[in-house]
């Protein structure tokens, strides 16, 4: 959905977009769920059910640009610039929609009145990786934006010596724009070393791209990482006894041995009050 119908669906107009929405669109065409893959009834066969969808989606719209606007005038910008910008942001980045939930309404102001610097940024992604996918990073981390170019060169260069093994780095990227993102390129290599041991995790890597994203689908998340200032790190799940002895894991062990201990001691006594009861029940009868 583009960004002039996306803002239309909230009931906001601009004289800074060209031209309204047509006046025979049909309501459903206001939002678009997944699943939609039947072919559209006409406005006038429209359900209710249906039709609380349409209400619910434009309020959540509405409310969504009222937090941007509300930013934007704190910001000195009017709504009018706001939507203007948007429009540039729409043709940069391609089925722009914003997600508050990732970006701040004030981040995104901050966005889109440099719309002309997120040009520059996705140059500077596109010269170390032609095949990234732009709207996708959009979708996924939208902050990625807001990194000066330099960040981004820099990145991209720590990102290019740790899949330094891979014959197609592109190949890897396209389908993982997140990659980009350091920690995320470490957390996965980490998670690719624990799971698959006896083959190098970028070879491996290489091969499937996919499965990291069938193993997120699947609620298996990627290994956490730490970065001290200097290097990465990730924490070992080392089992054995050697590695069990840090005073806050024996304090939590006896934390653990204590509330165990309490509860089966509880449970005696239900028990015990249960079996009393029961034999004051049968001495009165």
């Amino acid at each position: 959905m583009s960004w002039r119908l996306w803002i239309e669906t909230a009931g906001l107009k601009s004289s800074s977009l060209r031209g309204p929405a047509p006046a025979s669109a049909n309501p459903r065409d206001f939002y678009d769920f997944e699943d939609e893959r039947s072919v559209k009834p006409t406005a006038d066969k429209i359900s209710e059910a249906e039709q609380s969808k349409i209400d619910i989606t434009r309020r959540f719209k509405t409310r969504m640009w009222d937090e941007i606007a509300q930013a934007a005038m704190k910001e000195g910008h009017t709504k009018e610039d706001i939507l203007a910008r948007c429009e540039m942001l729409d043709t940069l980045l391609l089925d722009f929609t914003p997600n508050l939930d990732k970006l701040s309404p004030k981040k995104f102001v901050e966005l889109a009145v440099d719309a002309s610097a997120v040009g520059r940024r996705i140059a500077v992604l596109k010269s170390h990786f032609p095949g990234i996918d732009i709207p996708q990073l959009w979708l996924d981390r939208p902050s990625t934006f807001l990194e000066s170019e330099k960040e981004l060169d820099e990145s991209a260069l720590k990102l290019k010596d740790l899949l330094s093994k891979a014959k197609d780095i592109n190949s890897i990227i396209t389908v993982l724009p997140m990659m980009i993102n350091i920690e995320y390129t470490v957390s996965i290599l980490v998670t690719m070393k624990n799971r698959f041991p006896t083959v190098d995790p970028v070879e491996e890597l290489e091969k499937d791209p996919d499965y990291i994203l069938r193993s997120q689908a699947n609620g298996q998340p990627l290994d956490p990482v730490f970065f001290d200032g200097e290097s990465w790190s990730a924490p070992s799940f080392d089992r054995s006894s050697s590695n069990l002895n840090l005073e806050w894991q024996r304090n939590l062990r006896k934390k653990q041995k204590e509330e165990e201990e309490e509860f089966w001691r509880l449970e005696r006594l239900k028990k015990e009050k249960k079996e009393n009861d029961t034999k004051t029940s049968f001495l009165d009868k």
